[in-house]
């Protein structure tokens, strides 16, 4: 791979290696340069940029990570999609994390280009929890490397697996001595259930005996006929060596002792033995607490399915060392197994999605475009459109979808029928978009990671474009906020971390302060006619300038979530706060309320300020002054934008050409009583 300074008018084909801010555009690293980038690049005035170019035999960075990827994953794992060189996996069920370091090591010294880091061999691990990564660091790995790299992980056997845990059925047996109260035993039988239940085993009964070798021997033969798959036995005093009474009890009632003592603190005088092919354990006395201990170690190995002998024991010493650690955060006792409704939940990140179909459809001139047939792909197989969104939005992996209805509620909810989407109304729909989004916000469950804000108008997307939003969130490597682009334009739907929804849960935050959390997932597409698309299947129209809601005036930075690129019936550059209004009707502010006209003397300093500064912006885009009544002392805002339409009459975003050059300007009207001219 050929890395280095080039000039900039050279670089098409190449991949950006910094990312580069250029006014109200950023071009991320990695972003492969194509003849548009380079005007912005060379309008910027920049010469030369730092690129990178692969050469034959050179692999790219999200293919090779995929097929290492592929290659590693073993049962109970999946792999999710290839971003920026990386792939993580994930568990898909509880157990037990199980791989060779040596293998694993093997790997890691085929080059220095891919590596592969897991959790700590034998972790005991959750559905959707992340076990590995896999990391193409340059933006392309060597062909042999990878190739190298696959045979490692592919040679004997699976690189990776989970030992799914097994329900088994467990006997407890405790012994008695005199002034030992039967509270510790009650206590340890509750600490004894909860530790089984968490791994999704049974206690099938308990038995209490005097601290005797013979009388224990004869209830370790009987404990068996009761169908259990292991045993547990609780001394009263703990075990010292292997002529004590625990010991002696297995061996009287035909058992033998495989191994006593563990290199782990706490949890050394373990005893581990067999009665015919049945598992018997003599605990240690640490196991009457829930705090993780060395029989925890064993435990886990053996619900899992894993051979556990002496020597398998003797390895535990490196990291055994647990006296000094904090416990886990749930402590065993009071664990559960995972619900039915968990282990449907694919793995990853959890995340949500919300469906908007509350609007009132005004623009339609009367019907519910929600309820518009989608011709499906034979005749008499249409759906209405808000049931194909949510069928998109099934076929990806977020859950719980929410879907939010208002306007002719009873309908839209008809329309979904028998689909699992859970469904809240929202009263005050009239009241703009943001009510919508509180109502929804408000349902989703508090254990999300993120949350899909979806519209109900986006009948082209697909599970795969959402799964790769999906794919792309990590808000530790700085991609909190995730929004599709086409060509450069963003759109909808878009992904939002859980911090930035506010603590009630109904509203999200202000994201100006964090624009290194947003990433764009570049979408492609185009239809039936050949012609490019956006992502609610309107064409994309030749000259189009900027997407609505692109720059900092009224896109991410004020949270405008539903921006609508590249159709609007109204230029969406101009701040929420300061919308249009005709003579005589009310200026209607961002929180839905009705608000008097206000002249230049009675605004605020801070909204002088920001409209102030979006006006500066909107004439560097050359476009009309929105805001002439700064300048010329009018009491109200009137001012409405050149406008375009295409053949069917819609209303389109404005080019980026000046407005005195555009041929089918309308020009900007102002009260009949006015002698200011027009920008």
């Amino acid at each position: 791979m050929k890395f280095g300074e080039v000039p900039a008018a050279e670089a098409q084909g190449a991949i950006l290696a910094h990312s580069l801010k250029l006014g109200a555009t950023a071009l991320k690293k990695g972003r492969v340069l194509s003849a548009a980038d380079l005007e912005l690049i060379a309008g910027a005035g920049l010469s030369a940029i730092t690129v990178a170019r692969l050469e034959p035999g050179d692999v790219g960075e999200d293919e090779a990570a995929g097929r290492v990827a592929s290659a590693a994953v073993g049962p109970g794992i999946s792999a999710a999609t290839a971003f920026t060189g990386r792939v993580n996996l994930h568990a898909e069920t509880s157990g037990v994390l199980v791989f060779d370091r040596g293998r694993i090591d093997r790997l890691n010294l085929v080059d220095e280009a891919i590596t592969l880091g897991t959790l700590p061999p034998f972790t005991v691990v959750e559905p959707r929890q992340m076990v590995a990564t896999i990391k193409i660091v340059p933006f392309a790995a060597p062909e042999q490397a990878v190739k190298h790299c696959v045979k490692a992980a592919i040679d004997e056997g699976p690189l990776l697996r989970v030992a799914a845990f097994q329900p088994r059925a467990f006997g407890l047996i405790q012994t008695r001595l005199p002034g030992l109260k039967e509270s510790i035993l009650d206590k340890t039988r509750q600490v004894t259930e909860g530790r089984l239940s968490a791994l999704g085993c049974t206690l099938v009964f308990e038995e209490r005996c005097a601290h005797d070798a013979q009388v224990l021997g004869a209830l370790i033969r009987d404990a068996f006929g009761h169908g259990i798959d292991m045993l547990l036995i609780h001394g009263a005093s703990a075990i010292l060596d292997r002529r004590d009474v625990i010991p002696a009890a297995i061996e009287a009632a035909g058992g033998r002792i495989d191994h006593f003592g563990m290199p782990v603190d706490p949890g050394n005088l373990l005893l581990l033995g067999h009665v015919g092919e049945r598992v018997v354990l003599g605990l240690p006395g640490c196991a009457r607490s829930p705090k993780v201990n060395g029989f925890d170690w064993v435990l886990e190995r053996l619900v899992a399915g894993l051979a556990v002998g002496p020597a398998e024991i003797m390895r535990m010493g490196s990291g055994g060392l647990l006296a000094e650690i904090p416990s886990r955060p749930l402590p065993r006792a009071e664990a559960q197994p995972p619900s039915a409704k968990e282990k449907e939940r694919p793995p990853g990140p959890r995340v949500g999605a919300l469906l908007l179909a509350a609007g009132q459809s005004r623009r339609m001139g009367g019907p519910n475009k929600l309820l518009a047939e989608i011709p499906g792909s034979s005749p008499g197989t249409g759906v209405p459109m808000v049931a194909r969104v949510a069928q998109r939005l099934l076929a990806s992996r977020a859950r719980p979808i929410v879907a939010v209805l208002g306007n002719r509620a009873d309908e839209i909810d008809a329309a979904l029928g028998r689909l699992p989407v859970e469904r809240v109304r929202n009263p005050d729909f009239a009241d703009g978009l943001s009510t919508s989004l509180k109502r929804g916000l408000a349902a989703l469950p508090g254990d999300l990671d993120a949350a899909i804000v979806c519209l109900g108008d986006m009948p082209l997307i697909s599970g795969r474009h959402l799964d790769r939003l999906i794919a792309a969130f990590n808000p530790l490597e700085g991609r909190a906020i995730v929004v599709p682009t086409h060509h450069g334009k963003r759109g909808n739907p878009v992904l939002w971390a859980k911090r930035f929804f506010s603590g009630d849960g109904a509203d999200i935050r202000r994201c100006r302060r964090a624009p290194s959390d947003r990433r764009a997932c570049r979408t492609r597409r185009r239809g039936r006619d050949g012609r490019r698309r956006d992502s609610r299947g309107h064409r994309h129209p030749r000259g189009a300038g900027r997407a609505a809601g692109e720059g900092k005036a009224a896109g991410l930075g004020r949270c405008v979530l539903d921006p609508q690129p590249l159709v609007a019936p109204r230029c969406e550059r101009l701040s929420p706060k300061f919308h249009r209004a005709r003579k005589g009707e009310a200026a209607v502010q961002d929180d839905g309320h009705s608000q008097p006209q206000q002249d230049r003397g009675d605004l605020k300093p801070e909204q002088l300020r920001g409209a102030e500064r979006e006006r500066r912006q909107c004439q560097q885009r050359k476009h009309a002054d929105p805001f002439p009544w700064l300048e010329t002392g009018l009491d109200g805002f009137v001012c409405q934008p050149c406008r375009r339409k295409d053949q069917n009459q819609r209303v389109i975003v404005p080019s980026m050409r000046c407005c005195e050059e555009d041929p089918d300007r309308q020009p900007c009207r102002f009260d009949a009583d006015r002698t200011a001219s027009p920008p």
